[in-house]
């Protein structure tokens, strides 16, 4: 069972990284949006697609019994997201 969920945990990273690309790809290369919004936007998409994935895929959680860990998982996210910003600016802007 612990084998299965670590590679159903893999492969829901996998989807939630290619997910980032994707987005980030197409609203920066094609659409020509801005590079903030475009980080934003992808971080958003790959954060939805991480958490929905893990929650119903990897670990088939109910809404009841990971309600207050999404919280949870929503403030790392947030912490996260602003790490990203710091070093997207870092390595691009300056």
């Amino acid at each position: 069972m612990i084998q299965l969920q670590v590679l159903r945990y893999l492969f829901v990273g996998a989807v939630s990284a290619l997910t980032q690309f994707i987005v980030l790809t197409v609203l920066l290369k094609i659409f020509a949006f801005s590079l903030n919004l475009t980080v934003t936007a992808a971080y958003v998409a790959s954060v939805l697609v991480h958490f929905s994935g893990n929650k119903n895929f990897t670990f088939k959680k109910t809404a009841e019994a990971s309600m207050s860990k999404g919280f949870r998982y929503l403030g790392v996210a947030l912490l996260n997201y602003i790490i990203t910003l710091g070093v997207v600016w870092f390595f691009v802007e300056c």
